[in-house]
């Protein structure tokens, strides 16, 4: 990703036409923001950009070989949620945090676009 989390999840979505259900505790992102951004730092983690993380999708009987393989690898990896059929024909991604379920919007920089979108 360096487009943040948000631009890319919903795109993972939308041309997969699933939903995707992120919990945002399991996101992981440096302790560094939440020092200098203490009261937005959610923003900057989910909309900031610039992360260069990978983000997939995996079948959850496979996830133990992809943790395996991360492992041998010396590689962090970390399971931030799961799919889901689609509520809406394009897919779409929803946030849990700490229990309150609300919709990521798509946000973030987009490189072809020129811009926030």
């Amino acid at each position: 990703m360096s487009d943040g989390i948000a631009n890319e999840a919903n795109e993972i979505a939308e041309a997969s036409h699933v939903d995707l259900q992120l919990d945002l505790n399991k996101i992981p992102h440096s302790t560094a923001l939440r020092t200098l951004f203490p009261d937005d730092y959610h923003q900057w983690m989910l909309r900031g950009g610039e992360d260069f993380e990978l983000l997939g999708t995996v079948a959850k009987e496979d996830w133990a070989s992809v943790q395996k393989a991360a492992d041998d690898l010396k590689l962090p990896v970390h399971e931030i949620g799961h799919v889901e059929k689609p509520s809406s024909q394009s897919g779409q991604v929803f946030l849990n945090e700490n229990g309150q379920v609300t919709t990521l919007k798509k946000a973030g920089y987009t490189h072809l676009q020129g811009g926030e979108n």
